[in-house]
Protein backbone atom coordinates (compact mmCIF):
# COMPACT_ATOMS: atom_id res chain seq x y z
CA UNK A 1 0.00 0.00 0.00
CA UNK A 2 1.05 3.66 -0.64
CA UNK A 3 0.54 4.61 2.92
CA UNK A 4 3.50 1.81 3.83
CA UNK A 5 5.40 2.87 0.59
CA UNK A 6 6.77 0.00 -1.48
CA UNK A 7 9.15 -2.64 -0.94
CA UNK A 8 12.47 -2.08 -2.68
CA UNK A 9 11.68 -4.63 -5.57
CA UNK A 10 8.46 -2.71 -6.12
CA UNK A 11 10.48 0.54 -6.67
CA UNK A 12 12.62 -1.44 -9.30
CA UNK A 13 10.18 -2.66 -11.01
CA UNK A 14 7.98 0.70 -11.07
CA UNK A 15 11.38 2.52 -12.27
CA UNK A 16 12.49 0.47 -14.22
CA UNK A 17 11.53 2.10 -17.30
CA UNK A 18 13.27 5.46 -16.69
CA UNK A 19 16.74 5.34 -17.55
CA UNK A 20 19.42 6.98 -15.28
CA UNK A 21 19.81 9.34 -17.99
CA UNK A 22 16.34 10.55 -17.27
CA UNK A 23 16.14 10.60 -13.76
CA UNK A 24 19.51 10.50 -12.19
CA UNK A 25 20.77 8.45 -9.63
CA UNK A 26 18.90 8.60 -5.83
CA UNK A 27 19.18 7.44 -2.15
CA UNK A 28 16.74 4.14 -3.94
CA UNK A 29 19.26 3.35 -6.88
CA UNK A 30 21.78 3.39 -4.15
CA UNK A 31 20.37 0.41 -2.10
CA UNK A 32 19.74 -1.39 -4.93
CA UNK A 33 23.35 -1.65 -5.96
CA UNK A 34 24.42 -2.34 -1.81
CA UNK A 35 22.09 -4.54 -1.84
CA UNK A 36 23.56 -6.57 -5.04
CA UNK A 37 27.24 -6.29 -3.38
CA UNK A 38 26.16 -9.47 -1.68
CA UNK A 39 25.84 -11.54 -4.46
CA UNK A 40 29.14 -13.53 -5.97
CA UNK A 41 29.47 -11.35 -8.77
CA UNK A 42 33.38 -12.14 -8.70
CA UNK A 43 32.03 -15.86 -9.80
CA UNK A 44 30.33 -14.25 -13.40
CA UNK A 45 32.78 -11.55 -13.82
CA UNK A 46 36.27 -12.60 -14.66
CA UNK A 47 39.11 -9.92 -14.43
CA UNK A 48 39.32 -7.01 -16.88
CA UNK A 49 35.53 -8.39 -18.42
CA UNK A 50 32.65 -5.55 -17.79
CA UNK A 51 29.48 -7.42 -17.58
CA UNK A 52 25.60 -6.07 -17.61
CA UNK A 53 23.41 -7.23 -14.50
CA UNK A 54 21.18 -8.76 -16.94
CA UNK A 55 23.89 -10.59 -17.94
CA UNK A 56 25.31 -11.70 -14.53
CA UNK A 57 21.76 -12.90 -13.72
CA UNK A 58 21.89 -14.92 -16.98
CA UNK A 59 25.49 -16.39 -16.02
CA UNK A 60 23.98 -17.49 -12.48
CA UNK A 61 21.31 -19.18 -13.81
CA UNK A 62 23.26 -21.01 -16.35
CA UNK A 63 26.00 -22.20 -13.89
CA UNK A 64 23.59 -23.08 -11.27
CA UNK A 65 24.98 -20.99 -8.36
CA UNK A 66 21.34 -20.67 -6.71
CA UNK A 67 18.73 -23.18 -6.19
CA UNK A 68 15.00 -22.31 -7.37
CA UNK A 69 14.24 -21.84 -3.79
CA UNK A 70 16.70 -19.23 -3.39
CA UNK A 71 15.66 -17.40 -6.64
CA UNK A 72 12.41 -17.58 -5.38
CA UNK A 73 13.18 -16.45 -1.31
CA UNK A 74 16.14 -14.43 -1.08
CA UNK A 75 15.28 -10.41 -1.08
CA UNK A 76 18.78 -10.22 -3.07
CA UNK A 77 17.88 -12.44 -6.12
CA UNK A 78 14.29 -11.35 -6.33
CA UNK A 79 15.67 -7.80 -6.65
CA UNK A 80 18.54 -8.91 -8.96
CA UNK A 81 16.29 -10.74 -11.23
CA UNK A 82 13.86 -7.84 -11.17
CA UNK A 83 16.78 -5.40 -11.82
CA UNK A 84 18.08 -7.23 -14.61
CA UNK A 85 14.75 -6.96 -17.03
CA UNK A 86 14.83 -3.09 -16.50
CA UNK A 87 16.28 -0.47 -18.47
CA UNK A 88 17.26 1.20 -15.69
CA UNK A 89 19.77 -1.10 -14.46
CA UNK A 90 19.73 -4.40 -17.16
CA UNK A 91 21.99 -2.79 -19.16
CA UNK A 92 24.40 -1.20 -16.51
CA UNK A 93 27.84 -2.82 -16.81
CA UNK A 94 29.85 -4.80 -13.45
CA UNK A 95 33.52 -4.56 -13.33
CA UNK A 96 36.48 -5.05 -10.94
CA UNK A 97 34.34 -7.09 -8.62
CA UNK A 98 36.48 -8.86 -5.45
CA UNK A 99 36.39 -10.75 -2.93
CA UNK A 100 38.16 -11.39 0.08
CA UNK A 101 37.45 -14.46 2.78
CA UNK A 102 40.89 -14.93 4.87
CA UNK A 103 40.88 -16.83 8.20
CA UNK A 104 44.25 -15.93 8.55
CA UNK A 105 44.09 -12.60 8.44
CA UNK A 106 40.70 -12.05 9.48
CA UNK A 107 39.06 -10.51 6.64
CA UNK A 108 35.94 -10.66 4.65
CA UNK A 109 35.94 -8.01 1.83
CA UNK A 110 34.21 -7.40 -1.58
CA UNK A 111 33.79 -5.06 -3.91
CA UNK A 112 32.42 -4.18 -7.17
CA UNK A 113 31.90 -0.91 -9.75
CA UNK A 114 29.16 -0.36 -11.40
CA UNK A 115 29.34 1.77 -14.71
CA UNK A 116 26.40 3.68 -14.68
CA UNK A 117 27.11 6.19 -17.87
CA UNK A 118 30.17 7.48 -19.92
CA UNK A 119 30.93 9.57 -16.76
CA UNK A 120 29.68 8.50 -13.47
CA UNK A 121 30.38 5.18 -11.54
CA UNK A 122 28.84 3.79 -8.35
CA UNK A 123 31.33 1.98 -6.17
CA UNK A 124 30.06 -0.68 -3.72
CA UNK A 125 30.99 -2.10 -0.53
CA UNK A 126 30.08 -5.52 0.65
CA UNK A 127 28.40 -5.87 4.54
CA UNK A 128 29.20 -8.37 6.75
CA UNK A 129 27.98 -11.57 5.07
CA UNK A 130 27.06 -14.71 7.11
CA UNK A 131 30.78 -16.37 8.08
CA UNK A 132 32.45 -16.32 11.01
CA UNK A 133 35.36 -14.07 9.94
CA UNK A 134 32.37 -11.65 8.38
CA UNK A 135 31.54 -11.22 12.41
CA UNK A 136 34.35 -10.96 14.15
CA UNK A 137 35.65 -8.68 11.66
CA UNK A 138 32.70 -6.63 13.08
CA UNK A 139 33.62 -6.99 16.65
CA UNK A 140 36.65 -6.11 15.60
CA UNK A 141 36.55 -2.73 15.02
CA UNK A 142 36.02 -1.85 18.94
CA UNK A 143 40.01 -1.83 19.34
CA UNK A 144 41.58 -2.00 16.27
CA UNK A 145 41.78 -1.35 11.96
CA UNK A 146 40.60 -3.41 10.57
CA UNK A 147 42.05 -5.53 7.48
CA UNK A 148 39.17 -4.80 5.66
CA UNK A 149 39.88 -1.12 5.88
CA UNK A 150 42.80 -1.18 3.93
CA UNK A 151 41.50 -3.39 1.27
CA UNK A 152 38.32 -0.11 0.69
CA UNK A 153 41.44 1.66 1.04
CA UNK A 154 43.13 0.25 -1.86
CA UNK A 155 39.85 -0.35 -3.80
CA UNK A 156 38.92 2.92 -4.21
CA UNK A 157 42.15 4.47 -4.63
CA UNK A 158 42.83 2.31 -8.11
CA UNK A 159 39.05 2.83 -9.13
CA UNK A 160 39.05 6.84 -8.98
CA UNK A 161 40.75 7.25 -12.18
CA UNK A 162 40.19 10.65 -14.02
CA UNK A 163 37.71 11.85 -16.16
CA UNK A 164 34.63 10.23 -13.97
CA UNK A 165 32.77 11.09 -10.80
CA UNK A 166 32.15 8.48 -8.75
CA UNK A 167 29.40 7.76 -5.99
CA UNK A 168 30.35 5.67 -3.41
CA UNK A 169 28.16 3.20 -0.65
CA UNK A 170 27.76 0.10 1.11
CA UNK A 171 25.46 -1.42 4.00
CA UNK A 172 26.43 -2.28 7.44
CA UNK A 173 30.37 -2.49 7.34
CA UNK A 174 30.13 -1.78 3.76
CA UNK A 175 28.64 1.73 5.01
CA UNK A 176 31.51 1.82 7.06
CA UNK A 177 34.21 1.24 4.35
CA UNK A 178 32.65 3.86 2.41
CA UNK A 179 32.82 6.48 4.96
CA UNK A 180 36.54 5.45 5.72
CA UNK A 181 38.18 4.75 2.23
CA UNK A 182 36.47 8.10 1.09
CA UNK A 183 37.98 10.24 4.03
CA UNK A 184 41.51 7.97 4.21
CA UNK A 185 42.27 8.24 0.70
CA UNK A 186 44.21 11.14 -0.74
CA UNK A 187 42.38 14.92 -1.59
CA UNK A 188 43.33 15.19 -5.13
CA UNK A 189 40.93 11.50 -5.62
CA UNK A 190 39.09 12.36 -3.00
CA UNK A 191 37.82 15.69 -5.38
CA UNK A 192 36.47 12.84 -7.62
CA UNK A 193 33.52 11.69 -5.30
CA UNK A 194 30.23 13.22 -5.37
CA UNK A 195 28.22 11.34 -3.12
CA UNK A 196 28.50 8.92 -0.13
CA UNK A 197 26.34 6.61 0.57
CA UNK A 198 26.10 5.25 4.64
CA UNK A 199 23.64 3.09 4.73
CA UNK A 200 23.08 1.92 8.48
CA UNK A 201 27.14 1.24 9.09
CA UNK A 202 28.54 1.46 12.56
CA UNK A 203 31.16 4.54 13.03
CA UNK A 204 34.70 4.94 13.83
CA UNK A 205 36.10 4.39 17.51
CA UNK A 206 37.54 7.02 18.89
CA UNK A 207 40.12 4.49 20.76
CA UNK A 208 41.24 3.30 17.73
CA UNK A 209 41.30 6.66 15.07
CA UNK A 210 40.38 10.26 15.49
CA UNK A 211 36.57 11.07 14.34
CA UNK A 212 37.80 14.31 12.69
CA UNK A 213 39.30 12.01 9.81
CA UNK A 214 35.84 12.59 8.51
CA UNK A 215 35.32 16.28 8.80
CA UNK A 216 36.72 16.99 5.02
CA UNK A 217 33.43 14.66 3.76
CA UNK A 218 31.02 15.17 6.37
CA UNK A 219 29.08 17.19 3.42
CA UNK A 220 29.23 14.53 0.79
CA UNK A 221 27.72 11.78 3.18
CA UNK A 222 24.53 10.33 2.81
CA UNK A 223 23.41 8.27 6.03
CA UNK A 224 20.37 6.13 6.24
CA UNK A 225 19.17 4.55 8.94
CA UNK A 226 16.45 2.47 9.82
CA UNK A 227 13.67 4.08 12.90
CA UNK A 228 14.72 0.63 14.92
CA UNK A 229 18.51 1.48 14.79
CA UNK A 230 21.30 -0.22 16.57
CA UNK A 231 24.08 -1.73 14.03
CA UNK A 232 24.29 2.20 13.17
CA UNK A 233 24.41 3.70 16.78
CA UNK A 234 27.58 1.76 17.56
CA UNK A 235 30.37 4.64 17.67
CA UNK A 236 27.71 7.24 15.78
CA UNK A 237 28.99 9.26 13.73
CA UNK A 238 26.52 12.65 12.67
CA UNK A 239 26.24 13.87 9.24
CA UNK A 240 24.14 16.51 8.32
CA UNK A 241 22.17 14.74 5.59
CA UNK A 242 20.63 11.90 8.13
CA UNK A 243 17.41 10.12 6.82
CA UNK A 244 15.71 7.52 9.03
CA UNK A 245 13.94 5.08 6.90
CA UNK A 246 10.48 3.28 7.24
CA UNK A 247 10.64 -0.64 7.28
CA UNK A 248 8.56 -3.21 6.90
CA UNK A 249 10.53 -5.34 9.75
CA UNK A 250 10.51 -5.21 13.24
CA UNK A 251 13.26 -4.74 15.88
CA UNK A 252 16.74 -5.20 14.94
CA UNK A 253 15.62 -6.88 11.78
CA UNK A 254 15.21 -3.03 10.55
CA UNK A 255 18.96 -3.22 9.77
CA UNK A 256 18.08 -5.36 6.70
CA UNK A 257 17.83 -2.66 3.27
CA UNK A 258 15.66 -5.30 1.46
CA UNK A 259 13.12 -4.24 4.45
CA UNK A 260 13.49 -0.46 3.56
CA UNK A 261 10.48 1.79 2.15
CA UNK A 262 9.89 3.70 -0.77
CA UNK A 263 7.04 6.30 -1.14
CA UNK A 264 5.76 7.53 -4.97
CA UNK A 265 8.13 5.14 -6.54
CA UNK A 266 10.78 7.47 -6.06
CA UNK A 267 12.30 8.19 -2.77
CA UNK A 268 12.84 6.63 0.02
CA UNK A 269 9.63 6.88 2.83
CA UNK A 270 11.58 8.61 5.64
CA UNK A 271 10.12 9.69 9.47
CA UNK A 272 12.08 12.20 11.30
CA UNK A 273 12.50 10.63 14.49
CA UNK A 274 13.83 7.27 15.64
CA UNK A 275 12.02 4.32 17.45
CA UNK A 276 12.43 5.41 21.68
CA UNK A 277 11.73 1.60 21.75
CA UNK A 278 15.58 0.71 20.69
CA UNK A 279 16.92 3.41 23.18
CA UNK A 280 17.66 1.17 25.75
CA UNK A 281 19.60 -1.38 24.09
CA UNK A 282 21.93 1.29 22.26
CA UNK A 283 22.68 2.54 25.81
CA UNK A 284 23.13 -1.00 27.15
CA UNK A 285 25.76 -1.35 24.50
CA UNK A 286 27.32 1.99 25.17
CA UNK A 287 27.87 1.25 28.38
CA UNK A 288 29.55 -2.22 28.16
CA UNK A 289 31.90 -1.05 24.96
CA UNK A 290 32.52 2.22 27.38
CA UNK A 291 33.48 0.00 30.54
CA UNK A 292 36.15 -2.16 28.67
CA UNK A 293 39.68 -1.07 27.77
CA UNK A 294 40.80 -1.97 24.16
CA UNK A 295 42.49 -4.69 25.61
CA UNK A 296 39.77 -6.41 27.01
CA UNK A 297 37.66 -6.01 23.96
CA UNK A 298 40.16 -7.75 22.11
CA UNK A 299 40.66 -10.56 24.17
CA UNK A 300 36.70 -11.41 24.52
CA UNK A 301 36.34 -11.05 20.73
CA UNK A 302 39.18 -13.08 19.87
CA UNK A 303 38.93 -15.99 22.21
CA UNK A 304 35.23 -15.94 21.60
CA UNK A 305 35.19 -16.65 17.72
CA UNK A 306 38.05 -18.44 18.32
CA UNK A 307 35.81 -20.63 20.34
CA UNK A 308 33.03 -20.92 17.61
CA UNK A 309 35.41 -21.75 15.25
CA UNK A 310 37.39 -24.96 17.35
CA UNK A 311 33.83 -26.31 17.28
CA UNK A 312 33.96 -26.42 13.67
CA UNK A 313 31.47 -23.64 12.43
CA UNK A 314 32.34 -21.78 9.71
CA UNK A 315 29.19 -19.29 9.14
CA UNK A 316 26.90 -17.81 11.64
CA UNK A 317 23.85 -20.38 10.54
CA UNK A 318 25.66 -23.56 11.60
CA UNK A 319 26.28 -21.41 15.42
CA UNK A 320 22.43 -20.62 15.55
CA UNK A 321 21.86 -24.11 14.27
CA UNK A 322 23.31 -25.84 17.15
CA UNK A 323 21.55 -23.18 19.57
CA UNK A 324 22.26 -21.31 22.63
CA UNK A 325 24.24 -24.04 23.82
CA UNK A 326 27.00 -23.39 21.43
CA UNK A 327 26.98 -20.10 21.82
CA UNK A 328 27.23 -20.81 25.75
CA UNK A 329 30.20 -23.25 25.40
CA UNK A 330 31.97 -20.71 24.42
CA UNK A 331 31.96 -18.61 26.64
CA UNK A 332 33.30 -21.16 29.02
CA UNK A 333 35.86 -21.93 26.74
CA UNK A 334 36.95 -18.43 27.08
CA UNK A 335 39.98 -16.86 29.08
CA UNK A 336 39.11 -15.32 31.94
CA UNK A 337 39.68 -12.14 30.97
CA UNK A 338 37.20 -12.62 28.07
CA UNK A 339 34.63 -13.96 30.39
CA UNK A 340 35.09 -11.21 32.17
CA UNK A 341 33.98 -8.93 29.36
CA UNK A 342 31.24 -10.99 28.57
CA UNK A 343 29.89 -11.17 31.52
CA UNK A 344 29.97 -7.35 32.15
CA UNK A 345 27.13 -7.24 29.42
CA UNK A 346 24.38 -8.13 31.25
CA UNK A 347 26.05 -6.20 34.17
CA UNK A 348 25.22 -3.07 31.88
CA UNK A 349 21.75 -3.86 30.93
CA UNK A 350 21.23 -3.85 34.91
CA UNK A 351 23.01 -0.79 35.91
CA UNK A 352 20.98 0.88 32.96
CA UNK A 353 17.74 -0.43 33.72
CA UNK A 354 18.52 0.66 37.46
CA UNK A 355 19.84 4.28 35.90
CA UNK A 356 16.17 4.28 34.49
CA UNK A 357 14.07 3.49 37.17
CA UNK A 358 15.68 5.82 39.31
CA UNK A 359 15.29 8.53 36.43
CA UNK A 360 11.46 7.94 36.29
CA UNK A 361 11.00 8.03 40.16
CA UNK A 362 12.94 11.19 40.66
CA UNK A 363 10.50 12.77 38.09
CA UNK A 364 7.63 11.42 39.54
CA UNK A 365 8.39 12.72 42.49
CA UNK A 366 9.21 15.99 40.86
CA UNK A 367 5.79 15.98 39.44
CA UNK A 368 3.70 15.33 42.36
CA UNK A 369 5.79 17.95 44.81
CA UNK A 370 4.66 20.30 41.92
CA UNK A 371 0.74 19.33 42.29
CA UNK A 372 1.24 19.97 46.66
CA UNK A 373 2.65 23.16 45.76
CA UNK A 374 0.02 24.23 43.61
CA UNK A 375 -2.53 22.80 46.08
CA UNK A 376 -0.92 24.55 49.24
Amino acid sequence: MEKEGYSLTDYVVMRGDVTLKERELNAADNLVFCLLSYLPFHEVVNGEERVSIRECRDRFLSAGTFSGKEWQKSSRLQVLNAAADTERFGPLKLYHCTEILSTDLDEQFAAMSVELNRRDRFIAFRGTDDTIVGWKEDFMISFTRIPAQESAKKYLEKETVPGFRYYVGGHSKGGFLAVYASAAMPKAKQKRIVRIFDNDGPGICPDVMSTDIVDPIRNLVTRIEPAYDVIGKLFELKFPDTRIVVSSAAGIMEHDPASWRVKNGVELLTVPESNPACAWVNEVLDTWISGLNPEDRKAFVNDFFDSLAAGGASDVQEVMGKGFEEVLTSVINSSQQAKDAGWSLPKAAVTVSLARIRESFAKFQEKNQKKKEVHE
